[in-house]
């Protein structure tokens, strides 16, 4: 979730149905009565017969962890129980038939380690090497992940995963945006955030390296400052979707754009895992879950698209147990 808790407030919608593939953030608490919850498996099919020298290559795994690392992950020793539960997980594969690589989100999206053979070493010590952050943008961890499985070669018969894990909705998306400047006008992609809750807007973002942007030269070119909430940003003319600027409207429409991504990646043909913490004892509505996103993310409720399995932990004393199992599923 957002790291920034300054502005909060109850005024959030709820989520529409998950046929729609839309999902509007809301005023709800979640409950989930079982420490893991397992969903809908994904089904392979047997690979085509092959030559020997071909068959263990072909037939592995190309795997992208999406890994959350927003500020509420360093909080509570969370983010030492994913990163133990993450590495657990890579150690389950054989290097030399499964490329594994991990992208991280917070403000924006970051590939830290490109999947590849043999390397799996180097990956654990990124791994270790991760911290918490600030914001929830989901959508552009998946983004990341999609650019870098483009990068892969390409293999028909190896399957493609994506497995992410988070501990709150989304507060941040990635899109377009217009702006106007003594009678000028710019388009610019970023990122743009909201506080947990509340109409407080958090600012826009470059995408590239996640400083703030906090306005424009004569040239239209951005002025940037570190990711700081205490510096305020320009407001965009409206949000992808027409809605004005605001607190909740950014958090709804952060929804729909991440599962707008998830449903592009299944209909790629890569499977879509989840991972999530949900903490039964919250108080405040916006450190919770919501389990039907989760699921819509994994599984989207498409028959021609590949089905998802979503992992949901109380505690995060779990993650590590809640990745073995899914990994154990896989192999």
């Amino acid at each position: 979730m957002d790291g920034d808790r300054n502005a909060l407030s109850p005024g959030l919608s709820s989520l529409t149905a998950r046929t729609t593939g839309l999902a509007v953030l809301g005023l709800v608490t979640v409950s989930v009565a079982l420490s893991v919850v397992v969903a809908t498996t994904d089904s392979v099919a047997g690979p085509p017969t092959m030559s020997s020298s071909e068959e263990k290559r072909d037939s592995g795994l190309d795997i992208y962890l999406v890994l959350d690392v927003s500020a509420s992950i360093g909080r509570n020793g969370l983010l030492l129980d994913m990163k133990r539960g993450a590495k657990a997980f890579v150690r389950q594969f054989d290097e030399a038939n499964t490329r594994i690589g991990l992208v991280t989100f917070s403000t924006t999206g970051t590939v830290h380690h490109r999947a590849a053979f043999n390397s799996m070493e180097k990956l654990t010590t990124d791994i270790d090497h991760l911290e918490a952050l600030t914001d929830t943008n989901i959508q552009d961890g998946l983004r990341r992940a999609q650019k870098a499985f483009r990068r892969l070669s390409v293999d028909l018969e190896r399957r493609r995963l994506v497995v992410l894990f988070s501990d709150g909705m989304p507060t941040a998306l990635t899109d377009r945006f217009r702006f106007f400047r003594s009678g000028r006008s710019r388009e610019l992609k970023a990122a743009i955030a909201s506080y947990m809750a509340g109409e407080g807007y958090r600012g826009l973002f470059r995408l590239r390296d996640g400083r703030k942007i906090i306005g424009f030269d004569d040239a239209l070119r951005s002025i940037t400052t570190e990711n700081i909430s205490i510096r305020t940003s320009p407001f965009p003319t409206t949000l992808g979707n027409g809605a004005a600027i605001s607190g909740t409207n950014i958090r709804a429409y952060a929804a729909i754009r991440t599962q707008d991504k998830a449903r592009k990646l299944r209909e790629s043909g890569i499977t879509l895992h989840v991972v999530a913490l949900i903490d039964p004892d919250a108080t405040n509505a916006g450190n919770q879950l919501e389990s039907d996103f989760m699921h819509d993310l994994a599984d989207g409720n498409e028959p021609a698209t590949a089905h998802g399995q979503v992992r949901i932990v109380q505690q995060s004393k779990n993650i590590r147990r809640a990745f073995l199992r899914l990994a154990a599923s896989l192999n």
